[in-house]
């Protein structure tokens, strides 16, 4: 079909006598005149007797049913028989067919979708057509194909979701193709059609490729067809498209009205009402669609969600203050833990807000070396034994490389190493572990090896040793809390960090807004030999439970008991300087049980009042994007669910934060560290409220997993 006989159907379609069976007929001919070859009508070249019975059988839809056909070649005749597991209880409809072409489908759509009355329909195409499978294709020829269906669909009142042909890098039954521009280009052609015409694209592509553009062995052993685990991204992408029903006539269930709305990721600042259902955002609109709850936020900002990379903190009283302070996601990601399925399992059902953790370095040292996997998270520090100091080669380093490997494979989000609390790690095991990241496509959340500004041994030298590592490896890195480590040299390791993102490395960094850091005192990190390596002496040490500046007789004395300790060390500018960078995150390296620091009560919204507000060192949007974008996107590679997340947009889970930027502030002090912020009125969490009017809402667990690809 050319693209007259595309804009002949385009007219048809837009014409007062254009019904569906003429818009048919129409095509039939063209078809049989243009593509079929001569003997086509004696074998059935477009296996029209495939679904002939079944459609029959499956008859019409109900009047309350929301039909959705699949519709495409062999990548959906194969997910069809998962639907049933991964879509429970929706009436799916798949319609695929092996080996199928674009011309072979623009034939038997009417039969095939139009018939079946759904209202929306899936379409998926064009890869066997790049493959040659019946015959030479050009893209434009593919252009048409799919243009016709859609316009055929849009005709009958169907939805179309045009999704993008998943990343191949060859095809196996015929190689040499270079199929991989051609399914880019086919892509780009296919969003801009999609928006010309209003309905959805869906983009597939870029949530599934390689560096090659192609599919990765864990997403399609063959580098066509898509294992569970990529049938599992598939489906967490397609559903929100589907459901973009805000075109339907059932009411929201929540209605935000007449909110500041501060997207950043489209740079949307405007007056929007957001509508939420079914734990998706289905409206951002000036007008006012019906809803089960309407909530004025007149004079509040509607912001993503805030995403908190760094937080140890991970129990209900925890999740209680983060929600407070605007926190949808809190994820442990230096540390970790290990082993991982048995954190996940222990919060399902049972948080406030939205979890994840990595898969955990010194956890799985503390298991190898001192057979204990008992201590869950950052509380392995707490216990500083053989774990942290035996240096590990030949056998035993594969073996823990094995059980790091183990906890990625159920699902940790990357790997958690704190080095300078595992001093007995050497270069060869840090290389070996950055390996298995790289080999597992999924970030390394490192604290680095040292801190501090000596010129030697220092943070410069502790962040030189882990970019060589990800650059050797080739694994993504994310260095934990940059100014608590460069100290006055923080500058620098921002430049560094810079300059490897400028070279292709994959690198990022965060900070939290305060001029002390905390930790455990009995940790590795106070070791002998502590003031020099970290530029501090006694007194730049607070002990919380009595609110003393320690000596060297009380260090002694309470390193010995264990606890935590506060370590004013940052200088004031530095954090300025920080934050005026645009790649760095805010995160908030929260504890459990916060004893002198105000972090886990207050990061977010001391950033909205004093670095926004009151200093006025960065905009809004830009502390907005700090808090949800970027750290969303620092894990999108490995947790698909991340792309709906960190944003307010339609299609994007309704993880909200309301707040009022004239009064949002946080009252923790190191004095008085457990103090709610305030300003931040509602939160919600997958579309259910879990701050309302600025408390926090009795029995609401809402929260749910975050996790890498589940082996």
């Amino acid at each position: 079909m050319t693209r007259t006989t595309r804009l002949s159907l385009d007219r048809w379609a837009r014409g007062a006598r254009a019904t569906p069976i003429a818009l048919w007929a129409l095509t039939i001919a063209m078809l049989a005149a243009r593509q079929m070859p001569a003997q086509a009508a004696a074998t059935d070249w477009a296996n029209l007797a495939r679904y002939r019975d079944a459609n029959a059988q499956l008859g019409l839809p109900r009047a309350d049913e929301d039909r959705v056909v699949f519709y495409g070649n062999s990548i959906t005749e194969g997910w069809a028989p998962l639907f049933a597991t991964m879509f429970p209880g929706k009436p799916y409809v798949g319609r695929g067919i092996s080996g199928q072409t674009t011309p072979q489908m623009l034939v038997r759509f009417r039969q095939d979708v139009v018939a079946l009355k759904p209202k929306v329909v899936v379409i998926l195409a064009g890869t066997n057509d790049i493959a040659g499978n019946t015959g030479p294709s050009t893209i434009e020829m593919i252009e048409d194909n799919l243009a016709g269906m859609t316009e055929i669909a849009r005709a009958n009142g169907i939805r179309v979701v045009l999704c993008s042909v998943l990343p191949v890098y060859d095809y196996p039954w015929k190689p040499g193709l270079e199929p991989a521009p051609k399914i880019v280009a086919l892509n780009a052609w296919m969003k801009q059609y999609a928006a010309s015409v209003g309905e959805t694209y869906l983009d597939y592509h870029s949530a599934m490729k390689d560096a090659r553009d192609g599919l990765p062995p864990e997403l399609a052993k063959d580098g066509v067809h898509p294992t569970q685990a990529g049938y599992e991204i598939m489906a967490r992408l397609v559903e929100p498209a589907i459901a973009l029903d805000a075109q339907t006539t059932r009411p929201l269930d929540v209605l935000l009205v007449g909110g500041r709305v501060m997207d950043p990721e489209s740079g949307l600042d405007a007056i929007r009402n957001v509508g939420v259902r079914d734990g998706r955002i289905v409206a951002v609109t000036t007008a006012r669609p019906a809803a089960r709850q309407t909530v004025d936020v007149t004079g509040l900002v509607v912001a993503p969600g805030f995403i908190d990379l760094h937080s140890h903190g991970q129990d209900s009283a925890a999740y209680g203050y983060y929600a407070r302070d605007g926190v949808t996601t809190a994820l442990e990601l230096e540390l970790g833990t290990y082993p991982v399925a048995p954190w996940y399992a222990a919060r399902a059902g049972k948080a406030r807000i939205n979890f994840g953790v990595a898969a955990g370095h010194a956890g799985a040292r503390d298991a190898l070396i001192e057979r204990d996997s008992v201590h869950e998270g950052a509380a392995v520090i707490y216990h500083a034994g053989p774990w942290a100091r035996d240096t590990l080669r030949g056998a035993a380093l594969q073996s823990l490389i094995a059980r790091i490997e183990h906890g990625l494979d159920e699902g940790g989000l990357g790997v958690g190493m704190g080095l300078q609390y595992s001093p007995g790690a050497g270069r060869e095991e840090v290389l070996a572990v950055f390996e298995a990241a790289a080999r597992h496509r999924v970030p390394m959340f490192v604290h680095i090896r040292s801190q501090g500004n000596a010129e030697s041994g220092g943070s410069i030298d502790a962040l030189q040793e882990v970019l060589a590592d990800a650059a050797v490896s080739g694994a993504s890195l994310h260095m934990m809390h940059a100014p608590s480590m460069g100290l006055g040299r923080t500058p620098m390791l921002l430049d560094m960090i810079a300059r490897a993102r400028s070279h292709g490395l994959d690198v990022t960094t965060e900070a939290y807004p305060y001029t002390a850091g905390q930790t455990a005192l009995q940790s590795a990190l106070f070791d002998p030999g502590w003031q020099q390596r970290l530029g501090i002496g006694y007194h730049e040490l607070l002990w919380p439970a009595t609110g003393e500046r320690l000596t060297a007789e009380s260090f002694e004395r309470y390193r010995k008991v264990g606890g935590n300790v506060v370590l004013f060390v940052i200088p004031d500018s530095v954090i300025d300087r920080v934050y005026r960078d645009s790649l760095v995150i805010v995160a908030s390296d929260a504890g459990e049980a916060e004893i002198g620091h105000p972090r886990r009560a207050g990061t977010h919204a001391r950033m909205l009042g004093v670095y926004v507000r009151e200093r006025q060192v960065l905009t809004l949007m830009d502390a907005i994007r700090k808090m949800t974008l970027l750290p969303a996107r620092r894990l999108e590679t490995v947790a698909p669910d991340m792309r709906r997340k960190g944003r307010v947009r339609v299609g994007a889970d309704a993880d909200l934060t309301v707040f009022d930027p004239r009064t949002v502030v946080d009252r923790a002090t190191y004095d008085k560290p457990n103090q709610y912020s305030e300003g931040i009125r509602q939160v919600l969490v997958g579309g259910s409220f879990v701050v309302r009017d600025g408390r926090l809402v009795e029995g609401a667990v809402p929260g749910r997993a975050v996790r890498g690809i589940v082996k």
